[in-house]
């Protein structure tokens, strides 16, 4: 299997449709570039949250079940910083990820379990999806 790089574009769905677990509802934007090769997937990601003047960036590691299939889970950590007014704090995130490939482009859907030590150490779960796009 060859390396094969992408990008995508996504948003955490249950802000978007209903409201967060510490926020009222809005648009909750995700980017992300990464590569993958065989079971192993690695991608650098940004999220910005302005409503609740929130970011957060990092690095994600993914193993990845089935490579060669259209619909390919993974599991994953990430391990990131976030970003609020004037301070900035570390994050661990355990995650869950379907993505369903055709052609260059798959669409994926992502379940993460993030420690946030930005409101008091409290452990919250995000759900995204979103659109991306492989370079061969």
């Amino acid at each position: 299997m060859t390396l094969i790089f992408f990008i995508s574009a996504g948003a955490d769905i249950r802000n978007a449709v209903y409201k967060g677990t510490v926020n009222g509802r809005g648009f909750d934007g995700v980017f992300r570039f990464g590569a993958r090769k065989e079971k192993i997937q690695v991608d650098l990601f940004y999220e910005i949250f302005k409503i609740i003047e929130y970011k957060s960036f990092g690095i994600t590691l993914n193993y990845v079940l089935m490579p060669d299939k259209k619909l390919t889970p993974l599991l994953g950590i990430e391990l990131g910083m976030i970003q609020r007014p004037k301070h900035l704090y570390p994050s661990l995130a355990a995650l869950g990820e379907l993505d369903y490939h055709f052609g260059p482009f798959f669409i994926y859907i992502k379940g993460e379990i993030k420690v946030r030590p930005d409101i008091n150490d409290k452990i919250k779960g995000s759900v995204y999806g979103g659109l991306g796009y492989k370079f061969n």
